[in-house]
Order: structure tokens, then sequence, then C-alpha cells
């Protein structure tokens, strides 16, 4: 419908010789506003925020009205909506219809103002980035020295202990005691365990917990180490860099 208008009002300039004038999805929300805005006060009434912007032209009543009514009616009318409708300046326009309460209601705003985004926008030409050499070492030695070594050292440890305690549940669930299996209570006394402890060892032993809850607590610890090392967010800085 709005179209049609816009339509119309083109062609009625065409025939008079008249500069064509381009849609413009600007001047079209403007419309669409100042017409919903008529039918929620239930009349005609123009905006006050055109000054720089150009004009309106308003048409409504009970009904509904043809594109061809619409135009007729600024054609013939005597306030101006001809003269603004026909004139030179008028490079760009949009329509707006509302309906409330059996009313309709039409606005078609315009503006001699030249093109500008939202209605011309330029667009940028998709050119592949250029290629960048980043090397892992600008990206680190972005965190302090020290930093960095503690970070490595803890990270690589909380990964050894993942590991071992990762293979220590697979061991257990495997039935095999590699390690930290039933026969751990030897490894503890070729180590020279203290007297208090080797019945506490021998204890868990003789249940199988360091069987499972060992290698689960090493686990649990390496994952906390690696974790409070904050090695994964310097490697994912580096693959953030490096990602094209």
């Amino acid at each position: 419908m709005g179209n049609n208008v816009h339509d119309i009002v083109k062609a009625e300039r065409k025939k008079r010789g008249i500069p064509p004038m381009y849609w413009s999805r600007e001047m079209a929300r403007l419309a669409q506003s100042q017409a919903n805005y008529c039918a929620k006060v239930g009349h005609m009434v123009h905006s006050d925020r055109y000054a720089f912007q150009g004009g309106e032209n308003l048409c409504g009543g009970k009904g509904k009205f043809s594109p061809r009514q619409i135009v007729n009616s600024w054609l013939h009318s005597k306030a101006g909506h001809r003269e603004y409708m026909l004139s030179n300046r008028v490079t760009k326009a949009g329509v707006g219809i509302a309906k409330r309460n059996g009313k309709m209601f039409y606005a078609w705003a315009f503006s001699d103002a030249s093109p500008t985004y939202p209605d011309c926008p330029s667009f940028k030409s998709k050119a592949k980035k250029s290629i960048k050499t980043i090397s892992m070492r600008r990206i680190l030695m972005r965190t302090k020295p020290l930093k960095l070594m503690v970070s490595l050292v803890l990270g690589c440890i909380g990964l050894l202990g993942m590991a071992l305690g990762l293979h220590g549940v697979y061991v257990y669930f495997n039935r095999l005691e590699f390690l930290f299996g039933g026969e751990g209570i030897k490894l503890f006394f070729a180590l020279d365990v203290p007297i208090r402890l080797q019945s506490m060892v021998m204890w868990a032993s003789e249940r199988g917990l360091q069987s499972w809850f060992i290698p689960l607590l090493i686990f649990f610890f390496g994952l906390s180490i690696f974790t409070y090392s904050r090695l994964w967010d310097i490697v994912s800085r580096f693959l953030d860099k490096i990602r094209p």
C-alpha cells in the first residue's frame, strides 16, 4: 500500500517533468511513526520535528482509501500538500499507514536532504585480511617472565597429575595393579614410609581405597593446579591471535 502511494506520487511528478525522488527507509520510519501517533490520538496532527528534515502530508478518516484517492486528496488540497508533493526540492520520501477504531491514517514524509545512511549505505569490499606473523614469544611475553614461568610449571604439574589420576582410575577399573593398586603398599614401604603411617597404608590397602580414591584425589589435585596456573588462558590468547 505504501509503495503504491509512493509510485503514484512519482508518476505525477514525472508527468510534470519534475526530477524523480527515491523511496527512503528513513522517511518511511518517520512517516510510520507519525501515522501511529495520529492513530493513537484519533485525529490528524503534524509533527514538530521536521524543521531540518522536510515535512509530511497527512490523510485520514473512516473507511479505507485507495492509493489513488490518497494522492488525489493531496493534489486537490489548498493547504500546501500539492506544493510539497510536486516540489523540485524533494529528493526522498516514505509512506506510513496506521489503523485504529475503524479509522485509517496515512502519512507521506519527505525531505530535500542529500542521501545519507541508511538510505544509501556504503558497502566495504570484503578484501582479504592481511596475514600477520605473530610469534608465540610476542604473546607470551605480555605476561611477566616470572609469572609466566610459574604458570608453565604449575600447568605442566597439573596436566601430569590429571594424567596420573586418570590412569590410576583406568587401572582400577581394569583390575590391574600397576599404579597405586593393591601392590602399592610395597611402594610405600620401599620409600621408607614412617612407622606411624604404615598402619594407615595397610588399612587403605586392605580395603582397596588406594586403587581408586588416591588416583581420584590426584586427578582433582592436578585439575585444581592446572586451573590455578591459568596456562589455558595463555594458550587461548595465542590461538585467538593466529586464528584467521
